[in-house]
């Protein structure tokens, strides 16, 4: 399952809207207004992207497109 997570103030979330509705990310995306969540985990470089398990703990961070293909490959039957 996929997540976005867009850090931006509340006077740019229409264009947060905007942005996907024309790049159609029909993934589940939250506005984290001013970064105060994302600052509680210590993210600051974006985009960042997380491999996690299904208990949440997380695998990787920051996974390439070819190397999250190579870890599922390997790690799922």
């Amino acid at each position: 399952e996929i997540l976005g997570i867009s850090v931006d103030t509340k006077k740019d979330e229409a264009n947060w809207q905007n942005t996907i509705a024309k790049f159609k990310l029909n993934w589940l995306q939250y506005l984290d207004t001013n970064g105060k969540e994302t600052e509680k985990l210590f993210i600051r470089k974006f985009p960042t992207n997380f491999l996690l398990d299904n208990r949440g703990v997380i695998l990787k961070k920051n996974i390439s497109p070819e190397d999250l293909e190579l870890f599922l490959k390997k790690n799922l039957n």
